[in-house]
């Protein structure tokens, strides 16, 4: 790791640096900053979509983004489509914006969450939806199964049922010296 943490990120220990925000923003290594400087230095891009050469480069690059992204989580084309947003909380916008959410679907959460998620509930409330938020028991800060299942119930046809999970705890124990 000391090797890696050298070649990869030894601007953190020169300029005396500690980086704790992984879960938001991750940090880049050195080598990408290389790749994207050479991919940059080596064409010209543009906004995509268009028939200029510079805007064809851009959209083939796009493309072969999202055909990769697809293929690693071995998800058809057919079904799937890669969206590329600024961040996480545009993404999850899109996502409240778009669910269609009727009067009484259910919007399920845990107390755990991202802010942006949270903000779906807005969504949730402008067309009726009930919103319930499920404890998660500690330490492994997960769903009792039983507690889901009684919180999604029955549901009736056609009636949505949203939950929210997260991939990581935003919950910390540690404590780190000042």
């Amino acid at each position: 790791m000391e090797e890696v943490r050298q070649k990869e990120y030894g601007r953190l220990d020169a300029t005396g640096h500690t980086y704790l925000d992984y879960t938001r923003a991750g940090l880049y290594s050195d080598s990408q900053i290389l790749e994207h400087l050479n991919l940059l230095r080596g064409d010209v891009f543009s906004n995509p979509h268009s028939g200029h050469p510079a805007s064809v480069t851009t959209t083939r690059l796009v493309d072969n983004a999202r055909v990769y992204i697809l293929e690693y989580f071995n998800a058809t084309p057919d079904e799937y489509v890669a969206i590329f947003t600024a961040n996480a909380t545009a993404a999850i916008k899109l996502a409240g914006e778009a669910y269609p959410f009727q009067s009484g679907d259910r919007y399920l959460l845990t107390f755990n969450n991202h802010h942006s998620i949270n903000g779906i509930r807005e969504f949730a409330h402008m067309t009726g939806s009930s919103v319930t938020y499920v404890p998660v028991v500690p330490p492994e800060l997960r769903v009792a199964p039983n507690r889901l299942a009684d919180d999604l119930g029955v549901t009736r046809p056609g009636q949505h049922n949203l939950f929210a999970y997260p991939v990581q705890s935003n919950f910390s124990g540690v404590q780190h010296p000042l």
